[in-house]
Formats: C-alpha cells, structure tokens, sequence
C-alpha cells in the first residue's frame, strides 16, 4: 500500500513537472505576490491576524491568551481554523486526481477555488468599508486564511522544496544552506534538498524580495488605498487562474 502511495505521488508530481519551467516559476513568483500582499492587508485590516502566517498567529495566539483578550483570541483561533479548512477543501480536491493523467486539472480547480474565494472576500471588504463591524471581520478572517491555506497545498504540487509562497521562514533556511554547500559542498544533505533540479536558488532569492515588495505595497495601500489594495493580490492569482485554465 505504501509503495503503490509512493509511485502514485511521483507520478502526481510528473504532471506538475510538465509546466515548462518559466511558467512554473511565474507562478511562484505571482503567488509569493498574493502571499506577501494579502498577508500585510489583512494584519493592518483585520485586526492583526495574518491569513497565512500561521506561526506568527500561533505566537499571537499564546500573547492573546497569556493577556486574556478575548476578542483578539478569537480572531487568531479563526484565522488558524480557516486555513486548515482551506488545506483540507484543497487537499480533498488534489486527491481526485491522484494516480491520473489529468493532474492540471485539479489543480487547476483547486487555483480557482482560491480564487473565487478572494473574490467572495474582494465584495465583503468593498461591501464594509474601512471599518467593518466585529462579526463581519471574522467572517473577512476566516475567509482570507481559507485562501491562503488553499494556495499553501496548491505550491506544494509544484515539487518545489524549500519553496513556500504564504511563509517565508523554509524559503531562507533553504536559500542560506543551498548558499552554504555551493560554498563548501557537503557529502550528507538533508533527503529533500538532494536532487539539484530542486536546489533554485535563484527562484528562492527572488521569490523572498518579491514577498518582501509586497508587503510594502500592501502596507502603503492598506493606509492610502484601502478599497483598491485588495486587488493587488486577487490580480496576481487571477493571473495563474487563467494560465492554468487556458492550458
């Protein structure tokens, strides 16, 4: 049972390696955009919880509850819960399609799925205004972390290690040891950093400045451009919806 699991994930992520590599690696680039964006709009929006960051939410959880404050206890405890909600809708939809031939596909729904969502979210915060009330803010959390746990699986496909578009914490510690054997090769490496194919430093580096840039760029739109920002990072993931669509 275990080995036929095996094949069937190597053959999932050989239709993930069919994405020509520039387009592949446009993806990642788009949604590190999203990530970062949507990640600083909602902290500043939302009442400090971050839609993707659920270590920082689980730090604030432990603060929260160390401080008794409830309101804001609720708010992480609903953006942990969205998230692993996301992961679980897109896992359930990744999962049809394994051991099949038509893996773009289910990513392909799954990367709409988000999409419609951020949608859902888009109405609800042009619909509340810069201040929204306490329950439409959790409901706004709730579906932002629903997202951005959907996109966290969806990279996953992607076969990528050391590669994340909603967190960056694996994406450094990738980058600075793949710096470090270039500089002094290693004969033991961890099993998932031995095939060179995987080791894109480039990717990494860029991928980190443009989740950085985007943070900036919501930031400064979350405080001059409240109603237009959230378009920022619906735009990049419409951008890989379609791509996908269209193949």
């Amino acid at each position: 049972m275990l080995r036929l699991r095996g094949i069937s994930n190597r053959i999932h992520k050989e239709h993930l390696q069919a994405l020509p590599t520039e387009e592949r690696d446009a993806h990642i680039y788009l949604l590190a955009w999203a990530g970062g964006c949507f990640d600083a709009i909602s902290f500043l929006g939302l009442g400090r919880v971050f839609p993707a960051n659920m270590t920082g939410n689980t730090v604030l959880l432990g603060i929260n509850l160390a401080r008794l404050e409830f309101p804001a206890i609720l708010r992480t405890a609903i953006a942990l819960l969205g998230f692993c909600l996301g992961v679980f809708i897109c896992t359930l939809i990744t999962e049809r399609g394994r051991g099949r031939s038509g893996w773009i596909p289910h990513i392909t729904t799954a990367m709409v799925t988000e999409f419609v969502v951020l949608l859902i979210f888009a109405s609800a915060w042009l619909l509340t205004g810069t201040k929204p009330s306490a329950n439409a803010v959790d409901v706004m959390i709730v579906l932002a972390a629903i997202a951005m746990g959907l996109q966290s699986t969806i990279v996953r496909y992607y076969g990528l290690a050391g590669i994340t578009t909603t967190y960056i914490t694996g994406t450094l510690t990738s980058f600075f040891a793949g710096i470090a054997q270039r500089v002094r090769p290693v004969t033991h490496v961890p099993q998932e950093d031995a095939s060179p194919k995987k080791q894109l430093l480039h990717v990494q580096a860029l991928m980190w400045g443009i989740y950085l840039f985007a943070t900036v760029a919501g930031a400064v739109g979350e405080e001059h451009f409240p109603v237009a920002v959230i378009w920022l990072p619906i735009a990049a993931v419409a951008l890989v919806a379609l791509d996908l669509v269209f193949r």
